[in-house]
């Protein structure tokens, strides 16, 4: 395909849009069905350390090599007949192999009138890090992804970015912060978020998990101890007094035990510590970040935080959603964890398949960011030199989940089993026929209620009898409009 045809085939008159691309402060490079190089624009030849007149009518592979873990994505964006956006790989130049060369590409497949594949097109932002080192001739976008840290908030999810948008707008605040989601939608990184914008930015961001710490080492870890106190008590300064100046992030503030709550509050209040043992009062400025794995509206309801806690914590109160509520970051997120590993495990995957892809928009997510972020390194372990991954990539647990018509075989005269005793894990993805979903949605239900009237209302008990993680369980509570309340010994 010539570079004409090329540019006609996106729909504009020829030797304008080859005038525009060549203005764009970013890389693009075509190539057509046979990998033969049919455009290359001028950010495209600054960014590689090549003209034009060295790339035009060669294939690609005469021009470029790619190190063992990163792939061919514009040829495998013909293969899938689909865009490949944002993934981040590495390549280098057959006229400069030991100059490596890093980016974000956003690769398209280019149809003629017959939806016949004619080549692919891709956009290439390079990293920061090489842009550095380029002429100042091509001003490189900073509102685009380049090279992403490993802690870094992805997606562009509506519900997201309006927590994000906050959380940078009152980071200069001093008032305390409160984030509420479930586990592993990533409340850690909206803590770091605030106070990386915040003037303590320079000072320490002291994170720590208040549920995973007994009571006897978490006093101590956060007050600090003096020699004598217990036995084998030193002299140390406690988390607060570490922190001081900057930032203090509390994880699951709710599973703090409640004989140690009411000191924190008097540290909230007064700003000032003593040590345990110690009468001395240590003075402190520290902006104090503190998270709960439920809404606040549970904790205080189920007696996890004591509300004078909760009202001094809550001042400033961010939500971020579960993944489930966030589906249309999926792919973003999905092409992040895939460039990660495919660093760390030298793979050279580009992504799944439409199968796979499907069952990810259908599942709930129970572990949300985290559990995604396991399935992709699991798959990508199970790699060798494929570039796309099916279901047979999947880790072993996630495969009878796949597919409601495999789940469920009508060659097989089986039909879902809607026994008290089923587990919930085994039916969550639903059959698509209206009276088949309402079977699911009431067998659902009965099992739950079992399994909470069993446990008087443990919800943590419930969740393991019923296979299911505790998170899981809950969203389907409040899917349904059960309350624990109902199963506790005091409602029989």
């Amino acid at each position: 395909m010539p570079l004409s045809t090329f540019f006609q085939n996106l729909g504009a008159n020829a030797d304008n849009l080859q005038k525009l691309f060549d203005l764009l402060p970013i890389g693009v490079m075509a190539i057509d069905c046979n990998n033969t190089i049919i455009y290359f624009n001028r950010a495209q030849g600054i960014i590689d350390n090549l003209t034009a007149s060295e790339v035009l009518g060669r294939k690609e592979r005469d021009v470029y090599g790619l190190p063992d873990f990163s792939p061919g994505v514009m040829r495998t964006c013909q293969k899938m007949k689909r865009p490949i956006l944002g993934f981040m790989c590495t390549y280098y130049t057959t006229k400069n192999p030991s100059r490596i060369i890093s980016g974000a590409f956003w690769t398209f497949p280019l149809f003629d009138a017959h939806n016949t594949i004619t080549g692919s097109v891709c956009f290439t932002i390079p990293t920061a890090e090489l842009t550095a080192g380029l002429p100042k001739s091509v001003i490189w976008p900073e509102f685009l992804p380049l090279t992403r840290p490993s802690k870094v908030i992805i997606g562009e999810n509506h519900v997201l970015t309006k927590t994000i948008n906050v959380a940078k707008n009152l980071a200069d605040s001093p008032s305390p912060i409160l984030i509420s989601g479930e586990t592993g939608v990533g409340k850690e990184l909206v803590a770091r978020l605030v106070h990386e914008h915040s003037p303590r930015a320079n000072l320490p961001f002291l994170p720590i998990n208040c549920a995973a710490i007994p009571l006897q080492l978490l006093e101590g870890l956060l007050f600090g101890t003096t020699k004598g106190s217990f036995t084998g008590a030193v002299d140390r300064a406690g988390l607060f007094e570490d922190a001081n100046g900057g930032t203090v992030y509390l994880d699951e503030i709710d599973s703090m035990p409640m004989e140690l709550q009411p000191k924190l509050l008097r540290l909230l209040q007064e700003m000032k510590v003593s040590r345990l043992g110690s009468s001395k009062e240590i003075k402190l400025d520290v902006r104090i970040v503190s998270s709960i794995g439920s809404t606040s509206q549970e904790a205080l309801e189920l007696g996890k935080i004591r509300p004078d806690l909760f009202y001094r914590l809550a001042v400033i109160v961010l939500h971020v959603p579960p993944l489930r509520e966030r589906l249309d970051d999926l792919d973003e997120l999905i092409n992040f964890f895939v460039a990660k590993y495919n660093q760390q495990l030298k793979r050279k995957v580009v992504g799944f398949d439409d199968q796979v892809l499907g069952w990810f928009k259908r599942y709930s997510w129970p572990g949300n960011i985290r559990e995604l972020e396991n399935i992709v390194a699991g798959a990508i372990n199970l790699a060798k030199n494929e570039t796309l991954l099916t279901v047979d990539h999947l880790p072993y647990h996630y495969v009878f989940l796949k597919e409601p018509e495999e789940q469920f075989s009508p060659a097989s005269n089986e039909t879902p089993k809607t026994d008290e005793d089923s587990s919930i894990e085994e039916m969550l993805v639903a059959p698509n026929q209206p009276e088949q979903e309402k079977t699911y949605q009431e067998s659902e239900i009965m099992a739950i209620k079992k399994h909470l009237d069993q446990t008087n209302g443990k919800i943590t008990q419930a969740a393991r009898n019923l296979g299911i993680s505790r998170q899981l369980l809950s969203y389907k509570m409040r899917k349904y409009g059960l309350s624990r309340y109902k199963f506790l010994p005091r409602y029989h």
